[in-house]
Parts: C-alpha cells; structure tokens; sequence
C-alpha cells in the first residue's frame, strides 16, 4: 500500500538456460588420398590442430578426458589439452575411387561437457590412383606384324571413379 499498512511477499524464479559453449582455435584440417596430392603442395594422411572450449555455464568449459571419434573416413583424437590429431583411413574403397582433386568432408563431431557436441570438418582430397593395364599378351602384341596390325585384348583399370576403360 501506499501508506505502508499492508505488505505483500513476492517470489522471483529465475530458471537458466544452457548456453551453447564457444569452440576457438583450429577447427577444420586437409588430409589427402594416398598422403599425397597434384593440387596442393606437400599433402598428409593427418591433419592436426588445437581447440578450447568455454561456455559461460559454471563448470562447463574444458575437455575433462580424452575423445577419440570414428569418423566416415578415419578416426580422431582429442587431448584434454585442447590439441587433436586426424588419421585418414586411406585403404576405404570410397577414397580410393576419389578423383585427382575430388573432396569429401568428414564432420566429426565431439562431445562437449554440456552436451550440444562441436564439430571439426576435415576435408579429403582426392589423388589420381595409377591405371592398371592387363590383357592377353601374345607375340601379335609386343611384336609388329607384317601387314603392322596386332591383335589380343587388353583391359585398362583405374580405381578412380570414371576413369577405367581403353
């Protein structure tokens, strides 16, 4: 009341949220086919970086124990440091039929203490896998012929999509 005869009790609920922490550092990585490419420079079957994580909630920010993630093309590693490792698994069919420059992304995504997870995206780049060349080899192949025709049948292969065939 306006005189001050009369009091009330109020009651104020305040309810959190879960704030989404914030991921700084290196987040993405290259990894190429084969540990080597004809589009980049150098080339490597592992990406490395390092990353923090904070969040505004109290207790958490951090990496409290060690991640290792299996990823659609390799596996990855997180240290309680912040610092992690990417290891292409080059013998999968589905990098080894990559194109000379062709990419694949995996997104791995690692957990976070609040549970909303953060992603780090690696990029594969693809390398040009040589041709493999057999047949029926006879003496009308490797040697030339009077009339200079040769016959046999010769089959031309290349792991790499499209790229099979003579």
């Amino acid at each position: 009341s306006l005189d001050g005869s009369a009091s009330a009790l109020i009651t104020v609920t305040v309810v959190g949220t879960n704030d989404l922490p914030s991921i700084d550092g290196v987040v993405s990585g290259t990894v190429n086919e084969d540990g080597f490419s004809e589009i980049v420079e150098g080339g490597s079957l592992t990406a490395f970086g390092e990353i923090t994580i904070d969040d505004v909630d109290l207790g958490e920010s951090g990496i409290p124990e060690p991640v290792s993630v299996l990823g659609l093309y390799g596996s990855f590693e997180l240290a309680t440091d912040g610092t992690w490792v990417y290891t292409l698994d080059n013998e999968l069919a589905a990098l080894q039929s990559l194109r000379s420059g062709e990419t694949v992304n995996d997104e791995i995504i690692i957990p976070t203490i609040d549970g909303s997870g953060a992603t780090i995206n690696i990029e594969v780049i693809g390398s040009d896998d040589e041709s493999v060349i057999y047949g029926e080899l006879s003496d009308t192949i490797i040697r030339q012929c009077e009339d200079s025709s040769a016959k046999g049948f010769v089959t031309v292969e290349d792991i790499d999509t499209g790229e099979s065939g003579v």
